[in-house]
């Protein structure tokens, strides 16, 4: 029983020290007894399979950063977090959090947490079973102008409100923003009856409306602008502003009029 105990023991050793040295190899000596070159497979194994998964999910990010800081940041990434998930599809979200958890040297742009979490969201839906069914599998039709603030409004589970400071949606290799922009970027991601992820830029009433609609599924326009003190001619003004909104979304059928 003893040279059992003590065999698992060396064992349960040699297996930490291995995995420590994956997760580390600059900084962690290899364990004794197994040899260097099988190792290192391991170690290149780990850390690009890992690098390639991050990759394909945040292309836009990978195409603003220099090949030594998006590798920086996934080397960091392997060693210092311990995920919380065994499923390779919430791998970014790990990421996020672990990005979210350090101080970022200042060569890193300010818009990067963003940019992660947007692409990041963007798979979520994606892959966002959606069990709406028929009642969003047409146009409403019968929603005509004037009439639009007193119906009952439901939205798709299909739809993501996300707010961000920077405009996420429009970074690019070519369009790297250097200050944060006066207005906020409002946006509704969603996944169309095709499955593609689309988005719609939005400005902030909107927003605060569709806002208002997932909160309170059922509840009209009209109670939305009757939540401020406002004269009936500025509801109906303002209701006029979010129309386009709202017919829109019911032509992409992300929306239903009841």
């Amino acid at each position: 029983m003893t040279l059992s105990l003590g065999v698992s023991s060396n064992l349960r050793q040699q297996q930490l020290g291995f995995c420590a040295n994956i997760r580390d190899p600059e900084n962690v000596p290899v364990p004794g007894g197994l040899e260097l070159r099988r190792v290192r497979i391991y170690q290149e194994l780990v850390f690009n399979n890992i690098e390639s998964l991050l990759a394909s999910t945040l292309p836009v990010t990978v195409s603003i950063l220099s090949d030594d800081q998006w590798l920086g940041l996934v080397r960091e990434f392997v060693k210092e977090h311990s995920a919380q998930t065994p499923y390779f599809s919430q791998l970014t979200t790990e990421f996020l959090q672990y990005l979210s958890e350090i101080t970022l040297p200042p060569e890193y742009p300010g818009f990067l947490l963003e940019l992660i979490h947007y692409e990041q969201m963007e798979l979520e839906i994606f892959m966002r079973d959606s069990d709406d069914g028929a009642k969003f599998s047409a146009p409403a039709g019968k929603v005509t102008a004037g009439a639009l603030g007193s119906f009952t409004l439901e939205l798709s589970s299909r739809v993501q409100l996300l707010a961000y400071a920077y405009p996420v949606h429009q970074i690019s290799p070519a369009y790297i923003p250097n200050e944060v922009p006066e207005q906020p970027t409002c946006l509704l991601v969603f996944q169309d009856s095709e499955g593609d992820v689309r988005f719609l830029d939005m400005q902030p009433l909107g927003y605060q409306l569709v806002e208002f609609l997932q909160k309170k599924p059922g509840s009209s326009a009209n109670e939305f602008f009757g939540q401020f003190s406002i004269e009936d001619t500025q509801q109906s003004f303002l209701l006029m502003q979010c129309e386009p909104l709202l017919r829109e979304l019911t032509q992409l059928r992300l929306l239903t009029a009841i």
